[in-house]
């Protein structure tokens, strides 16, 4: 920065500008840097201020940097030249169309980028996970993409491109040169047949042949991590919208499928078509396309990575946890993955290898959200979940895109009663499904430990919606809650499903769906078609993003960040409402199915509570969302075991809404 300031003090002009703007963003003065590229038109310095207001968090500014006179208008220009810094350029406008939740703008942007470049892996992750989004996407077309993409006449083409702008420019001097460009721009071979790894040993003479000889790069991130957007994607800890079991990975000697050689194309192909496979919830197809790489592809820390999480999003745990482990063998400083391992260790309640994998952790990186993740996992393990939420909160900390530390944080929160209620709508889930599938029952209320607290702070006749618990002290409900943990649930969480045989099923999605599997009156909740299973699957796993959402902006504190909190709502159940059928008035179709018992019960609080709260409306803007909330309002079933008004829902959750601050006399 010292002799680039020197440079703009002897001659002042966009090159030297640029370059001071330059030192200042590798030093990590992103602000600094933005101030000084302020009007400069070269297009380098216009792609790296799109990089600071990125970092920023402008992203109007950014769109504007890289599109110019044609930022804001709608759809994407159609020549490539509109763009500055070609691919890279493109990437970046797709990142900052999501954070402003355009995602069909934003799927637009990866495919061109795609086109222009076929090696930008990233932006294909990406295409991959937010077109499955898309309302009615065809299938057929979105799976197609990677053998188009990944094609050696598309790579040809890549070469004869970079070839022809390479000539071009050979004769000039060139400019300033970009803080990022495509790996395209790097000097590669240009002798055809095969290329050997240069640092790595031959292994038994096998080769990759590479079109054109370009060497093989590959930038791996998280792939159910946003690199600059929240989005819910990955699974819950207690994941029960389980997709087909996974098969397991290629055995020993397996794992050379089409030979020793494989083309760069193919390679890639074979990668997406798993990835996307992988996106769309189908973890069988996806293991059985990564079993078929060579070995020697198959056991890097990328592909276990993924084959754990199909293993992973499949609650096969056990599978989950040793290809993990493979992973961790092989890299053992990788900490992408590690928060879906952890959470693995902790369903196999292996508290002693998941202490030793968090001391691990610390010791190598605590800037990495992936660390917090285990650590906080450790501490749930052992029922300490103010600790865990402690951590979660730190993983947010070190970085607000990484989604799935707001899901653990979620589940700490509701496993420590922190978002409970006198009727709560996890319980009502349970209710909802056996209104609609009726099986012998008996109701047994629990009190949370917040209804509890109310009653000997300000007696039972306060609890708010507590008609069920009057006549009884607050000591008998003390009583009744320790029973409670002691006989059927340690973690004293509703609801529970004792059977006669006296085992428990716990948690409310498993325990609608063993009531649905089990039950022979009324429609299964569940569709049998495979393929509408799948959708309903998926629709669940979208709503259990929102959750989370809904209960900051109920108990934020601060006016300032309610805008926030309702945008964040907005596009998650924007996402979710892109899932379910188009025509109702259920979810999907004429009847209710277990999308409609899962989402129901909250939309049903938290459209009385936000507006009365925070005023802000969920589902406005929404009908779909709306149309399916009014169809299960309708059914006596959904009010048949859990009895509960608007009158009495917006009191009751009073003490959230005001920060669990108690007044004098309780009311």
């Amino acid at each position: 920065a010292f002799f680039a300031e020197r440079l703009v003090a002897e001659r002042p002009c966009d090159e030297t500008t640029y370059l001071l703007a330059l030192a200042y963003f590798h030093n990590q003065e992103t602000a600094r840097a933005q101030w000084h590229l302020r009007g400069n038109k070269l297009p380098d310095a216009r792609y790296l201020l799109a990089k600071c207001c990125m970092q920023l968090s402008r992203w109007d500014q950014a769109e504007e940097a890289l599109l110019g006179a044609s930022a804001g208008a709608p759809g994407m220009p159609g020549n490539l030249s509109d763009f500055v810094n070609g691919a890279a350029g493109l990437f970046l406008l797709g990142q900052v169309q999501e954070r402003q939740s355009r995602r069909e703008q934003a799927v637009e942007c990866y495919a061109k980028c795609l086109e222009l470049c076929p090696f930008m892996w990233e932006a294909y992750e990406r295409w991959s996970w937010l077109v499955l989004g898309l309302p009615s996407p065809s299938r057929s077309s979105t799976s197609s993409m990677a053998p188009s993409t990944f094609s050696d006449e598309k790579f040809v083409q890549s070469f004869a491109s970079l070839s022809s702008s390479n000539q071009a420019q050979s004769g000039s001097t060139p400019t300033s040169r970009g803080p990022e460009r495509s790996a395209l721009t790097s000097p590669v071979a240009r002798s055809s047949g095969t290329l050997r790894s240069q640092n790595a040993p031959p292994r038994n003479e096998q080769q990759i042949q590479l079109s054109k000889g370009l060497p093989a790069r590959r930038d791996r991130r998280e792939t159910v991590r946003q690199d600059k957007e929240v989005v819910p994607v990955a699974a819950g800890r207690r994941q029960t919208t389980a997709a087909p079991s996974a098969p397991e990975g290629p055995a020993s000697g397996a794992g050379n499928a089409g030979g020793s050689e494989v083309s760069l194309a193919g390679l890639l192909c074979k990668l997406g078509i798993a990835l996307h496979a992988m996106h769309g919830f189908d973890c069988q197809q996806s293991v059985q396309h990564l079993s078929s790489l060579p070995k020697r592809h198959y056991e890097t820390g990328y592909v276990l990575d993924l084959v754990g999480l199909c293993h992973f999003e499949s609650a096969d745990y056990k599978k989950s946890e040793h290809a993990y482990q493979q992973a961790w063998r092989i890299e053992p400083r990788r900490v992408e993955g590690l928060e879906y391992y952890s959470t693995a260790l902790w369903h196999l309640r292996k508290d002693i290898e998941l202490g030793h994998l968090a001391q691990q952790c610390l010791q190598w990186d605590r800037l990495k959200p992936q660390v917090w993740c285990v650590v906080g996992n450790c501490f749930s393990l052992q029922k300490e979940h103010d600790i865990a939420i402690k951590f979660f909160k730190r993983a947010i900390q070190v970085d607000p895109s990484f989604t799935y530390a707001y899901t653990l944080c979620g589940h700490e929160f509701v496993a420590s009663e922190k978002f409970d209620k006198a009727i709560c709508p996890f319980a009502h889930r349970a209710t909802f499904a056996l209104a609609l599938r009726p099986l012998p029952h008996n109701i047994q209320w629990v009190p949370l430990s917040l209804q509890l607290t109310w009653a000997e702070k300000f007696g039972v006749e306060k609890i708010p919606v507590g008609q069920v618990f009057l006549g009884k002290s607050a000591e008998e409900l003390k009583a009744d809650k320790e029973q409670y943990k002691s006989t059927i649930n340690a973690t004293g969480e509703v609801p529970s499903l004792q059977l006669p045989s006296g085992e428990v099923v716990m948690e409310s999605e498993i325990v609608a769906e063993y009531i649905d599997s089990v039950a022979t009156q009324g429609t299964k909740l569940m569709p049998e078609d495979p393929l509408l299973a799948s959708r309903v699957r998926l629709a669940m796993k979208r709503f259990n993003d929102t959750l989370t959402c809904f209960y900051q902006l109920l108990m934020n504190q601060d006016p300032a960040k309610d805008q926030e909190c309702a945008d964040a709502i907005k596009a998650k159940l924007t996402k979710f409402a892109d899932v379910l059928d188009k025509n109702g008035p259920f979810c999907f179709g004429s009847s209710a199915t277990m999308a409609d018992v899962h989402c129901a019960p909250f939309l049903y609080r938290f459209s009385l509570l936000l507006p009365h709260w925070r005023g802000f409306n969920p589902l406005e803007g929404l009908p779909r969302l709306q149309q399916a909330l009014k169809a299960c309002e309708k059914m006596p079933e959904f009010h048949q075991l859990m009895p509960i008004s608007s009158d009495d829902i917006i009191p009751a959750y009073e003490l959230y809404a005001n920060g669990h601050k108690f007044s004098e006399d309780g009311k």
